[in-house]
């Protein structure tokens, strides 16, 4: 964990003034005991009554003060602890954006949502309580410490002995507590991500009477959570009744010791009450240490989880010379591309489209659409001298130049649980009212919007579902034209609304913009006729290209989609 010390350097000032008050405040506690013997020796040495209500004076004022710089205290040092954790949940959302699309497809929304909030609330315990207590534990122990070898040298040994030979014996034990922590941490990171995935999927659950299945899985996850949990429990037990069971052994010993000490005129009441007191006072840091340990070895384990998020690397592209706004020509020459060392999902595909030009692709299920799609958008890094934007390769733009200039409408659309207003907003820089109305009228979809209760002030549920899937579609239709960008990709888009709408659509955002570059995916062949070109990919590559009546008089691939398609609508006339 000594990386979070990096973390500390913004708050230096207010740790320094938290520590100077931590000082002083165990200073203060630190001398009632000796003001305490001092009075119970002026008592046998029959001083005046006065110098006697003198001493009790002082035992109150410093008693009060310390209650009021101790406060000081632990304000500074757990304000420093929320500030710390602001800041690296900061970070960590920042790295988290950045962060690729691969990433995402290989890490559960859980088991990043469980390292973002509990683990990240351990580290906070560490930051806070931890390193109050462990900082006002070591205070102590100096300041008692030197107190009580003041009064008796052998007392002192006799009473803390049995504590650093302890710790020197734990060694192996604080390393099976970090380990069982950790594992508790990622059974709870398997549960939120159980429950993350049920939610999202609570209809396909339901469709398909899994409830009784998933309530058993769920079962099972929990019961780990809960050994390990309880594992967890039973060695922070054992730790906290040990370092009290060590306090209590200390006090007999005084007792024992120091009682015939006083006895045999070794040591004076008023000495032994001083020292029985700076014993109590570490009664508790002692039995606190357990729970210090326990705490720092949970927050150890969980600074493992959080520092792994913030140590992934993001994609990064340096900024370019190149204008931040694309015109419109893409150029792809002998893409190819594999995921993870599988077989091509594009093979030597080329191709051009000029700027303004409206392109339609078509191709069967797997033939390489949405790769192609991810490649030209930046989500996934495409191979040098294969992909041109104006005639300057692709990996010369960075990310905020190339999707600034690139609008991207995805086949399954994706709702925020905020207005319709806000859901369009969201594809432009701060688009005012009649320009989102715009796209929606673009998107055919203003009309409904009025009749919601609230227009486009009404809050859509979680991920638009209480909308249908036409209107999620339309509304993200809008989103991608709102800001009016150089390059529209539409990935299919058009597949849940019906003929009519979908070529209305289509042309309405050609009048959009007459000088927006247009590359359309459709299923719908009877929608890829209103482009000024189709191509056909298929196997990763592109087989066919031309006009729809070109291509029906070529009679290859895409004449036979074409007839397919006919015989389909004939089928479901009947």
């Amino acid at each position: 964990m000594w990386d979070l010390a990096s973390y500390f350097r913004k708050y230096r000032g207010r740790l320094v003034c938290g520590f100077l008050l931590l000082m002083g405040a165990n200073a203060l506690g630190i001398s009632i005991p000796w003001l305490i013997k001092d009075a119970i020796e002026g008592l046998r040495a029959g001083l005046d009554l006065g110098v006697i209500r003198w001493s009790a004076l002082a035992i109150g004022i410093a008693a009060v003060i310390q209650g009021v710089v101790r406060i000081a205290s632990r304000h500074l040092f757990l304000g420093v602890s929320r500030g710390i954790e602001f800041d690296i949940r900061t970070k960590l959302f920042r790295r988290l954006q950045s962060l690729s699309l691969t990433f995402f497809q290989k890490t559960t929304t859980g088991d990043i949502m469980s390292r973002a909030t509990n683990d990240l609330n351990a580290v906070r315990m560490v930051l806070g309580p931890g390193v109050t207590h462990g900082l006002n534990s070591i205070i102590v122990y100096l300041f008692a410490v030197s107190a009580m070898m003041a009064i008796s040298f052998k007392l002192t040994i006799l009473a803390v002995i049995l504590f650093p030979i302890w710790i020197i014996g734990m060694r192996r034990f604080f390393i099976r507590m970090n380990e069982v922590s950790r594992r508790s941490q990622e059974a709870l990171s398997d549960i939120s991500t159980q429950v993350h995935e049920n939610l999202s999927g609570m209809m396909v659950v339901k469709l398909f009477v899994q409830e009784g299945n998933e309530r058993k899985r769920f079962a099972r996850l929990n019961d780990a959570y809960i050994g390990w949990t309880a594992q967890y429990a039973r060695l922070r037990a054992f730790i906290f009744s040990l370092m009290t069971a060590l306090g209590g052994m200390g006090v007999l010993i005084i007792l024992y010791v120091g009682g015939r000490g006083v006895i045999t005129g070794q040591i004076t009441l008023g000495a032994f009450v001083a020292f029985a007191s700076y014993l109590a006072m570490l009664l508790w840091p002692t039995i606190a240490l357990g729970w210090i340990i326990g705490l720092f070895q949970q927050g150890k384990a969980s600074w493992e989880r959080v520092s792994w998020l913030l140590n992934q690397q993001p994609e990064s592209r340096e900024e370019s010379a190149h204008p931040p706004i694309i015109r419109g020509e893409i150029q792809v020459e002998n893409l190819s591309f594999a995921y993870d060392g599988g077989p091509d999902a594009l093979n030597g595909l080329s191709f051009r489209i000029a700027p303004g030009e409206k392109v339609a692709l078509v191709g069967g299920i797997g033939s390489g659409k949405s790769t192609l799609i991810r490649l030209l958008t930046g989500l996934l890094p495409a191979p040098r001298g294969t992909i041109f934007f104006d005639g300057s390769d692709v990996n010369d733009y960075s990310h905020d130049a190339l999707r600034r200039s690139i609008a991207l409408v995805p086949q399954e659309p994706f709702l925020f649980s905020r207005t319709v207003y806000d859901n369009v907003a969201f594809g432009g820089e701060s688009p005012d009212f009649p320009a989102i109305r715009a796209a929606t009228d673009a998107a055919h979809f203003t009309a409904e919007v009025e009749q919601f209760p609230e227009g486009f002030q009404t809050v859509l549920g979680e991920r638009g579902l209480t909308l249908s899937t036409g209107q999620r579609q339309r509304t993200t239709i809008a989103r991608g034209i709102v800001d009016k960008h150089r390059v529209l990709i539409l990935d299919d888009v058009l597949s849940s609304l019906d003929a009519r709408t979908g070529r209305g659509i289509l042309e309405d955002i050609r009048e959009w913009g007459e000088d927006l570059t247009l590359l359309f995916i459709s299923h719908n062949l009877a929608a890829a006729q209103q482009a000024d070109r189709i191509l056909v990919i298929d196997q990763g590559r592109i087989v066919e290209e031309g006009t729809h009546d070109v291509l029906l008089q070529q009679d290859g691939r895409y004449a036979q989609m074409h007839e397919h398609q006919r015989l389909m609508a004939e089928l479901e006339t009947l």
